[in-house]
């Protein structure tokens, strides 16, 4: 099992914004979004991640339309791993997502995630593990 661990960082403060209107797109990909928080959890990883062959990946679509500016058509990858949180929650479910025209795409030490809701303090680790490593040959720690 693919194991890392990371501290919670703050990201551009639009997820929540974002996310809403991505979510009637991503709901025919992704279902699971439904029992997702609308908005993102941002952590610095301790190793980087580079993942290859995500569990879902989107086709393009224009989603933001309504929103402040335009962004062309964009894909999302989403990969499923669970966490435990050093403060309380433990074997939650999350999703590595991975917009095609985020900042963040360049930075293999910071991973953007959805997720159900989860009280967390900025000072809390967050231990991740990715499932069926034997199996999975695109996930590479850095």
């Amino acid at each position: 099992m693919l194991e890392l661990s990371g501290t919670p960082i703050s990201g551009c403060g639009i997820a929540s914004e974002t996310i809403a209107l991505q979510k009637p797109f991503l709901i025919k990909w992704f279902p699971e979004i439904e029992q997702c928080h609308i908005g993102t959890i941002n952590l610095r990883l301790n190793a980087g991640l580079v993942i290859l062959s995500p569990d879902i990946k989107t086709d393009a679509f224009q989603w933001s339309d309504g929103w402040t500016e335009y962004i062309p058509p964009e894909s999302f990858c989403l990969t499923q791993f669970e966490f435990d949180v050093s403060g309380g929650a433990s074997g939650v479910t999350g999703w590595v997502y991975e917009a095609s025209w985020s900042v963040h795409r360049s930075d293999v030490t910071m991973i953007e995630f959805l997720a159900p809701f989860t009280p967390y303090q900025q000072t809390d680790v967050f231990s991740l593990r990715f499932r069926e490593p034997n199996k999975r040959q695109d996930l590479y720690c850095l």
